[in-house]
């Protein structure tokens, strides 16, 4: 259950949504927006103060359309973005144990595969901030139907931050999914929104047998303007059965190949439930002696903790290190798994050393 918000967060929600105070009454502030009126009391301390400020949210609700609670959790966290699943056939929103375990663990793996997407591609993100936007990152369990609420803490500034970036990605590979699913083009498909292998976590939120409908919808925080309204990608019967055997096949059919990678360490993940030993290395791949270009982070699944160890430390002092094994999927990606001969670290100081 959200909790009544304080009497601060709710007048800074109503001057950020066009509300304004016209009169006062006893001391309490009427703030007015269209023709619509709401008392907002003097003081947290009053008797009565959670009695109106619940008036207070269920007005403001009624005024603009929305649910109470949508407005109570927007008052009192209004620094996120939201992103909300819903399976729309689950009756009562309920649903068999092992299909709704799979549901949470696709939102989870399509969060973090995003976060990690965003990060894999931003200069200006450090690996470690994934993990602390992670950390960060509440959950809710919605009372309409089966499903959640995640909530992305998003920062204000001149650069978009990553929760920001991480909503959107998630949004762009929303789109690609529905459009490859509903116009049959999945042969043809090039986007990595589709390629790259979140069509299996896709798939997952369609339920137990993988052919209900549900929605992703993206609401952006009106504390740190988005420039969009919100957005709902529906998704209908039998499109994650489509697009869980477009993954299936993608996770099939990556080619047998020898790669070496050689380059800086960007980012590191152990994640003991799940991949082990995973870092992402920036450089030039070159696979069965053909150079890959352009230069892109390639994630490198290690042989062990020694190899992780070695890849820490590298990034730390900013050495090069090198990779080489086969060709495989790394989590949700083509990457390349080693050997434990496969990884190591120039001996030569790093560039920042130097200028130091």
């Amino acid at each position: 259950m959200i909790r009544t918000p304080l009497i601060r967060e709710a007048r800074e929600y109503l001057r950020g949504h066009g509300w304004t105070v016209t009169r006062y009454w006893r001391g309490a502030e009427i703030w007015t927006w269209q023709d619509f009126d709401v008392l907002v009391p003097p003081t947290d301390t009053m008797g009565d103060s959670v009695m109106l400020l619940r008036e207070l949210v269920v007005l403001v609700a009624a005024a603009e359309e929305r649910s109470p609670q949508l407005v109570a959790r927007a008052m009192i966290t209004p620094a996120v973005d939201v992103v909300s699943y819903r399976l729309s056939d689950a009756e009562w929103g309920e649903i068999a144990l092992p299909a709704g375990l799979r549901a949470m663990r696709a939102v989870r793996d399509l969060i973090a595969a995003c976060a990690r997407g965003v990060a894999e591609h931003s200069h200006g993100t450090r690996p470690t901030m994934v993990g602390s936007l992670l950390e960060r990152t509440l959950l809710s369990l919605a009372d309409d139907a089966f499903g959640v609420d995640v909530l992305l803490p998003v920062e204000p500034g001149p650069v978009e931050s990553l929760g920001r970036l991480t909503a959107l990605r998630l949004l762009h590979s929303s789109l690609a999914q529905l459009e490859m699913a509903t116009e049959g083009s999945f042969e043809d498909g090039a986007d990595e929104a589709v390629a790259d292998g979140t069509c299996l976590a896709f798939g997952d939120l369609a339920g137990p047998w993988r052919r209900s409908p549900f929605r992703l919808e993206f609401c952006w925080s009106w504390a740190v303007p988005a420039g969009q309204g919100p957005v709902a990608v529906e998704f209908p019967d039998g499109a994650g059965e489509r697009i869980h055997a477009r993954g299936k096949k993608l996770s099939q059919t990556v080619p047998a190949a020898s790669a070496v990678v050689e380059g800086l360490v960007t980012s590191l993940s152990d994640d003991k439930d799940g991949d082990r030993w995973v870092v992402g290395v920036r450089g030039r791949s070159v696979v069965d002696g053909a150079v890959e270009a352009p230069e892109r982070v390639v994630s490198i699944r290690l042989a062990g903790a020694q190899q992780y160890a070695a890849a820490l430390d590298a990034h730390r002092r900013g050495r090069t290190v090198r990779a080489k094994g086969s060709v495989a999927r790394v989590g949700r990606r083509r990457g390349v798994v080693v050997g434990p001969d496969g990884f190591a670290v120039s001996t030569l100081e790093s560039v920042r050393q130097r200028q130091e």
